[in-house]
């Protein structure tokens, strides 16, 4: 075997968000690295059409109309038919349905595969609320026991899954990174409202309540907000009248990219977060992130140099970021944030190190 004679093999049951973004960075990469039909994928069939168009890549799917037990039989079987099929020598499993499912589908498999967990945000997040953690922890822990690697994509998540009990020979950083594109040129100097912009589903998670919350007590003429993104399953849009908010709704990425480019500073008042891709789109662009001081932000953001972090449960935070910052300040950490992306979150980065560890499991 030689150091790329690998075969891979990625399985995900909900491509929409976060993973869907993370694959369409990995994918070409390492058809590029490995070679066509190295490199396959299991995905709903519903969700097929959203994978990047990646000569070379071997798609396999399986019926899920929702999330039933019916449609998570479905999952288990066809990875484990799969898996002897394509006889991959890596099974990268991601997000917690498909890393729990594929798991204990491999189990017994000849030859086994070897087995990689990304969670893309973890239930167990400390940030995050959840009923019954201490079962989750132990469940996840088992899990452990039969994956090879974890792979963490910040440096939060590594920190407390060591201190949730789990083996440091299970974990792994391989910090999110994303292609790069031309920074984008420096906003022309104007007077008036600070444009702010928010990406994003409109729920609990992203702490959308909160900003409009903090828009509502900023000073008439202040800020102006501009919204891309909408709610989900079913939920009622906030209402945000009387405040200067631009509800856009969920636009293509180009749309969101030049959005980005159009605003002073991206706003996150998350309540818990991974690694959000949009944090780094805003970095790549040269544009301020104003972000919550907890989980992975305080490793992407340097306060009051690539921007600012907030404690949004303080319904005054917007108010206090913009009385000591105005556009001229957020252009200067843009600049910063930019020098920070390229040195620390490209997706070349990221994939050396993915293949790297693909590797290193594979002649273990």
């Amino acid at each position: 075997m030689t150091d790329l004679d690998i075969k891979v093999l990625h399985v995900c049951e909900c491509l929409p968000g976060g993973p869907g973004s993370y694959l369409q960075e990995v994918l070409p990469a390492q058809i590029g690295q490995l070679g066509k039909r190295k490199v396959a994928i299991l995905a709903p069939q519903s969700q097929i059409h959203l994978l990047p168009d990646s000569p070379g890549l071997l798609a396999f799917s399986y019926e899920q109309e929702r999330r039933t037990l019916r449609a998570t039989m479905r999952l288990a079987s066809a990875v484990r038919r799969i898996v002897q099929r394509y006889r991959p020598d890596v099974v990268h499993l991601h997000s917690t349905l498909a890393g729990a499912i594929g798991r204990l589908a491999v189990i017994g498999t000849r030859p086994r595969p070897k087995t990689v967990y990304c969670a893309h945000g973890w239930m167990i997040d400390p940030d995050k609320p959840l009923a019954g953690r201490s079962v989750v922890a132990a469940v996840e822990r088992s899990l452990s026991h039969v994956t090879d690697r974890i792979v963490n994509i910040s440096p939060h998540e590594a920190d407390f899954l060591r201190n949730c009990g789990f083996s440091e020979d299970k974990l792994g950083l391989v910090v999110s990174g994303i292609g790069d594109l031309p920074a984008a040129p420096p906003l022309p100097p104007r007077e008036g409202p600070v444009h702010l912009l928010f990406i994003g589903r409109l729920d609990h998670q992203k702490g959308f309540d909160l900003l409009l919350d903090a828009c509502a007590r900023l000073p008439k003429g202040k800020a102006r907000l501009t919204v891309v993104g909408d709610v989900v399953r079913g939920d009622r849009r906030p209402s945000a009248d009387g405040l200067p908010v631009e509800f856009r709704g969920w636009l293509p990425r180009e749309s969101v990219a030049q959005a980005i480019v159009e605003a002073d500073a991206v706003v996150m008042p998350s309540r818990w977060e991974g690694l959000p891709l949009v944090a780094l789109e805003t970095m790549r662009a040269g544009r301020a992130l104003i972000a919550t001081n907890g989980g992975a932000f305080p490793h992407l953001v340097t306060d009051g140099v690539t921007g600012v972090l907030v404690d949004s449960a303080d319904p005054g935070f917007l108010a206090k970021v913009l009385e000591r910052y105005g556009a001229a300040e957020f252009q200067r950490m843009g600049i910063a944030a930019r020098n920070h992306f390229e040195t620390r979150f490209r997706a070349e980065r990221m994939n050396e190190e993915l293949l790297g560890l693909y590797r290193d499991l594979a002649v273990a």
